[in-house]
């Protein structure tokens, strides 16, 4: 699912590949308490806080759930929940023996972590080594500084930190007994140095001006260095190749070979015809990055192999990597690797074949370090490992990162691969989290009927005191004709008859999937919001047209679609409609409320990219490549080209917005990007109010800024579209100054039906 707010657009952008009453947000008085209450004692159920989202265990969010050592009497599964008292997310490695799984179901706590950053404290790139004792991850802990290499045993419960690297690690891989790990790490931010002659300035090229007013070295594009810790010692690995921070590196089992994906400067000429006579969207964002001319980093990727002994290198697959990325796992001997969602050359004597590996990409095994490689499969399937123990090639159904499916596993006979049956052949239970719309996740050992599944643990028990509105999934035609879907939540109470408000989140819908605030902890909350009689849909965007002119309407006619839907229904007040806008959605929501019919009552917008001209122009020396602004407002805001985006982009008819605007910046770059909508809409005296997240991440990590965040929207909502305020004395500022804005409202309103002289 394409994210993106202004930063990401930049980011996205240099790799070639998101705005009153100001208030500077550092704390958040905490005003609601997580545990046991009252009411839960004496038997009735209270309505879900933002409180009750921040302190949810949250099982694995990526494929695979559990982590086996290689002898497969054991998995690895990690959990995370928030601390709003602490500020802090606390992480759990959970472990369970394969074999005690039919008598008992309860884990042994290996270890809990915290952080107080918006990085993890136990990533979920967990892996074992070879000696079945030894599981190896990235993470921190609260005293740390940076994000580092660990390493824990299982028997002695001894956590040993591997690396010691002054800068975040990103990702890392080790050989089979650990002896050798390879690890990508963050290049630390430099200050500008001062001028050392008469006459130094610095010569502008590509620097974003961020940078340069706060007397730092440019951070984009981004350039990570690539590390191997050998017996203590440190040493850089020198590549001939771009790279980024979304490289991915892999070290063979003996230790040998490093694989990992590099990225394009210059696309070869052949490579224009990849994605080509395709609607699929993974061959769209192909054909975009390879019709590009990029000057700088592309977000085309291939594999490339370096020999750690000498660092001699060598392209191994000398094609892209399909979107959205790319799994490898090494063969047990190292002397192959398996690459998922790779296209294949163009070098096949058969004219079909060449023009099937346009658009079809492939599972292959490919020899090292020769490059010869072998189809194993062209299904959509997510690589998770390569077991040594059976030979078993084990994959996911489906490249989606955040929904794998059922397992599926490959075998090799006579130099040939076979489908098997994953669980008859590995004869290792399979671990998945089981949930759905109004069922929240618990961890699950997938069995055969009639036995069904085994619940491994219930990861919110305390759920069962909490009442929870019931979602239901709806569709409806779009004003353009397109059919949409939405989960749908009831308000707490619900009574047929009765005109609910409305607040439309628009970004993420999935139907397979609980979601107590809906897909993201940034901007939305769903449950919270329902708790306050408000109802809710969880719209699912579409991306048939993203990138281009089209974008924004197919979009925006979902919304109007839904609420003429609603209305038809009789379950909506259309005079109590607001609306929510983050990351790519901020575009069609601010278009919404500028250039579309709808009374919005309220509306928010968090972090996102906008297609303004303001944030335009202040990186435009860095995006003259798949630049995302002018792909949506069709062209270049000159000449001819200006009338389409005074036609298209949001920030030209500001004026047309009546609604009550929330808005919030996360970071320094969101607070750049929505700073043109804040200072246009308090110049015509609109109200909107412009809260700022200092060192937020676009995802919000931290419990007191999802507060902030979550809670400060819940509120907002609340107060304009139910006319309630919280009464919790730590609140008092907030609501002065929305006293002011309702006041300031009234006065447009009144200016509005005015009689003209």
């Amino acid at each position: 699912m394409p994210e993106q707010s202004f930063a990401g657009a930049l980011q996205s952008v240099r790799r070639g590949m998101a705005w009153i009453s100001f208030a500077v947000v550092c704390t958040c008085t905490i005003a609601e308490q997580v545990g046991p209450t009252d009411a839960a004692k004496s038997g009735h159920k209270r309505p879900v806080s933002v409180a009750d989202s921040i302190a949810m265990t949250q099982g694995p969010q990526i494929a695979p759930v559990a982590h086996f050592s290689p002898d497969g009497k054991k998995f690895a599964v990690v959990i995370r929940r928030g601390n709003l008292q602490q500020n802090t997310n606390e992480y759990s490695l959970l472990l369970w023996r394969t074999d005690h799984l039919s008598t008992s179901s309860k884990p042994e706590i290996l270890l809990t972590m915290s952080s107080a950053s918006n990085r993890a404290a136990i990533d979920e790139d967990v892996s074992w080594l070879q000696d079945n004792e030894t599981i190896v991850f990235t993470g921190e802990r609260t005293s740390d500084t940076a994000h580092q290499v660990y390493a824990c045993n299982i028997g002695t419960r001894v956590l040993r930190e591997l690396t010691s690297h002054g800068a975040n690690v990103l990702s890392y891989s080790a050989d089979a007994t650990g002896s050798k790990v390879v690890f990508l790490a963050e290049e630390p931010e430099k200050t500008i140095p001062p001028p050392i002659r008469p006459g130094d300035a610095i010569t502008i090229t590509s620097e974003w001006i961020l940078d340069l007013l706060l007397n730092r070295q440019s951070t984009v594009p981004d350039n990570p260095k690539l590390f191997v810790q050998s017996h203590g010692r440190e040493t850089s690995v020198t590549i001939p190749w771009a790279i980024s921070s979304f490289t991915k590196a892999t070290v063979s089992p003996d230790g040998r070979y490093l694989l990992l994906t590099t990225n394009l400067t210059n696309v070869p000429l052949p490579w224009r015809n990849y994605g080509s006579a395709s609607r699929d969207y993974g061959n769209r964002r192909i054909r975009e990055w390879v019709s590009s001319a990029p000057r700088q980093r592309s977000n085309l990727q291939r594999y490339g192999l370096i020999e750690l002994s000498d660092g001699s290198s060598r392209i191994l697959l000398d094609s892209p990597i399909g979107w959205p990325g790319s799994q490898a796992a090494w063969s047990p001997d190292s002397r192959s690797v398996v690459l998922s969602n790779v296209y294949l050359p163009f070098n096949s004597a058969s004219d079909e074949e060449n023009k099937s590996r346009q658009t079809e990409t492939f599972v292959v095994e490919v020899a090292v370090p020769s490059g010869e490689f072998t189809k194993i499969s062209n299904e959509d399937l997510r690589l998770l490992q390569w077991d040594a123990g059976s030979g078993l090639l084990v994959f996911s159904i489906g490249r989606n990162v955040w929904k794998p499916g059922s397992a599926v596993a490959y075998r090799k006979s006579a130099g040939v691969w076979t489908k098997v049956d994953a669980f008859i052949a590995f004869q290792r239970p399979e671990i998945a989290i089981e949930q759905n719309l109004n069922v929240p996740p618990r961890l699950v050992v997938r069995g055969v009927p009639p036995a069904g599944d085994q619940v491994l643990l219930d990861l919110n028990p305390q759920f069962r005191t909490l009442d929870f509105a019931k979602e239901e999934v709806i569709t409806w035609n779009a004003t353009d004709g397109r059919e949409a879907t939405g989960g749908l939540y009831y308000p707490i109470g619900y009574a047929p008859g009765f005109r609910y408000p409305l607040v439309i989140q628009t970004h993420g819908f999935d139907s397979g999937v609980f979601w107590i605030d809906g897909p993201f902890t940034t901007a939305v909350a769903a449950q919270s919001l329902a708790g306050r009689g408000i109802m809710v849909v969880q719209v699912r965007d579409t991306f048939e047209d993203i990138g281009t002119p089209h974008e924004i309407a197919t979009n925006v006619a979902g919304y109007e679609g839904l609420i003429r839907y609603l209305e038809e229904r009789q379950l909506i007040d259309r005079s109590r409609i607001g609306i929510i806008g983050f990351s790519r959605t901020a575009l069609y929501v601010k278009y919404a409320l500028s250039h579309t019919k709808i009374e919005f009552a309220a509306a928010s917008i968090t972090d996102g990219f906008d297609g303004g001209y303001v944030p335009y122009m202040l990186t435009l020396n860095s995006t003259e490549n798949d630049n995302p602004w002018e792909a949506v407002n069709g062209g270049i805001p000159f000449a001819s080209g200006l009338d389409s985006w005074i036609s298209r982009s949001p920030i030209f008819h500001v004026r047309e917005v009546h609604a009550p605007v929330r808005i919030v910046a996360l970071n320094t770059w969101s607070l750049v990007g929505e700073w043109e909508w804040f200072a246009a809409l308090r110049r015509l005296h609109k109200p909107v109010d412009f809260v700022y997240v200092r060192d937020g991440s676009h995802i919000l990590q931290r419990p007191w800024d999802r507060m902030v965040s979550q809670q400060g929207n819940v509120d907002w909502f609340d107060f304009w579209l139910n006319d309630r305020e919280d009464p919790d004395p730590a609140k008092a500022d907030q609501y002065a100054r929305w006293r002011e804005l309702r006041k300031l409202q009234e006065e447009n309103e009144k200016k509005s039906v005015a009689p003209a002289n």
